[in-house]
């Protein structure tokens, strides 16, 4: 696995960090379990004013073997700030 980290990191409020902890828990499982285990993922953290993007992609096929390589990506807003 790869991280890279974009932005000014900072100490994030103990609900985003908790959001982004899940986060990346949850899409690299779905690496593991939908590329593969051979799958090689990177993960890219950008520290935005407002909010933490979290980028995660993988080198894998998928299941079926036609898929191209994937990945997901998500934002968590910052505490106090409406999701939606």
């Amino acid at each position: 696995m790869t991280i890279a980290v974009e932005g000014e990191q900072r100490p994030l409020p103990p609900v985003i960090d908790e959001v982004a902890y899940r986060i990346l828990q949850e899409s690299l499982t779905n690496v593991l379990r939908h590329a593969g285990p051979a799958a090689r993922a990177t993960v890219r953290l950008s520290f935005e004013p407002a909010a933490l993007g979290i980028t995660v992609l993988d080198d894998g096929i998928g299941s079926n073997g036609d898929q191209p390589p994937g990945g997901s990506r998500g934002v968590a807003p910052r505490a106090g700030r409406a999701m939606g």
